[in-house]
């Protein structure tokens, strides 16, 4: 009896020590993991402060606006304070040179008709703003040359995402979807909208 005893607690100190050991294990795999996520959050936060600072803060004679209208102010900064949605026509029409349109991550939701942004002027900037559920997302139409889109999401228009009267492409400083989640942005030519 007393070498079955022994041989017990020899093998009850054995499995002690495994799971010891496997505590020590388990404990040094979770504190590693902690670090690499540790590591990987601060290098995404780098890269995340890294795009925002690349987008300057409004200016303070800014315009604040919370409702879809006409941008006729030459030179004017608006930024939308708010997101729209369901909203039944065009929203923006910006109709003065040298006009920026800072969304700052808002977005505008139409109900499948006219344009979310129209262009008709020269070096305007849409920037930071989601669009969708227009017929046509943003359109740059006559007289929109040297303007620009910078991180703008337009998507499940209709006829087309982005639309410019010009070339397709050297108006079109920036698209980014980084900002914005949402499908591919569509490029489109007058030669591919319906009449």
């Amino acid at each position: 009896m007393t070498k079955k005893r022994a041989g017990k607690r020899g093998k009850q100190k054995g499995v002690k020590k495994d799971k010891f050991a496997l505590k020590i294990i388990i404990g040094l795999l979770f504190v590693l993991a902690v670090i690499v996520l540790l590591i990987g959050l601060t290098e995404h936060g780098r890269e995340f402060i890294a795009e925002i600072t690349e987008i300057p803060a409004p200016p303070t004679d800014a315009i604040y606006i919370e409702a879809c209208q006409v941008l006729d102010q030459a030179g004017a900064y608006y930024v939308l304070n708010t997101s729209l949605s369901n909203i039944p026509s065009g929203c923006f029409s910006i109709t003065a040179a040298d006009i920026t349109l800072d969304g700052i991550g808002n977005s505008i939701q139409g109900s499948f008709t006219a344009n979310g942004v129209q262009v008709s002027s020269s070096n305007a900037v849409v920037m930071q703003l989601s669009v969708s559920n227009f017929d046509i997302g943003v359109a740059l139409v006559g007289g929109s040359q040297g303007s620009s889109l910078v991180n703008v999401d337009s998507f499940n228009n209709v006829q087309a995402d982005i639309y410019n009267v010009y070339d397709l492409h050297a108006q079109i400083n920036t698209l980014k979807e980084d900002y914005y989640p949402g499908e591919d942005v569509e490029i489109t030519d007058a030669s591919e909208l319906d009449a």
